[in-house]
């Protein structure tokens, strides 16, 4: 009878953890990375626009809290380690600002914020627009992880960016109390 008792609780086990892969994997393939943006790198995909680099990492279904995750940010390095494996680490490829970036776990999904250092209309000395764009989220990324493109694309400079929220945000608050 114990027997029996345990293994319909590994069978229901199972089950449940069948049910959350099949929820993660839908979320992780819905996330939508615009062409010449980011790249869906297959262990985890990111995209960007004129502000910030979103990095999107699907969790083992045994991770079930932020407990078991690691993600250490500085300007210029990233460190993600899953329970206690190094995930995602290197120097990234251009500077952050560290205390304005954030992660968290949503859904069975990583998910990364990395607030770029030089960002349109907040530009380091001799930097332009074209300097924000990333190829990469680390600088020794491979081929595979890696934009191939000399320039950044037209819609680059047509994606939002911090400035422009900020300014759009205004100018809702001035029609409403018009």
């Amino acid at each position: 009878m114990e027997d029996k008792l345990a293994m319909r609780r590994k069978e229901e086990e199972e089950k449940i953890a069948a049910r959350k892969q099949a929820l993660l994997s839908s979320s992780y393939k819905q996330i939508d990375i615009p062409r010449d943006l980011g790249l869906d790198c297959g262990q985890y995909k990111w995209k960007q626009n004129q502000s910030y680099v979103e990095i999107f990492v699907p969790l083992p279904s045994h991770i079930e809290s932020a407990s078991k995750i690691s993600v250490e940010l500085k300007p210029d390095h990233i460190s993600v380690v899953i329970d206690e494996k190094p995930f995602l680490c290197g120097t990234l490829f251009r500077q952050i600002k560290a205390e304005e970036s954030t992660w968290y776990v949503q859904d069975g999904l990583l998910e990364i914020i990395l607030l770029k250092r030089s960002r349109r209309g907040q530009y380091a000395s001799g930097e332009t627009n074209a300097n924000t764009y990333w190829k990469s989220v680390t600088s020794r990324a491979s081929e595979k992880e890696t934009l191939q493109l000399e320039d950044p694309p037209s819609q680059y400079y047509h994606s939002p960016f911090e400035g422009e929220e900020k300014r759009l945000k205004s100018a809702r608050r001035a029609i409403k109390s018009a």
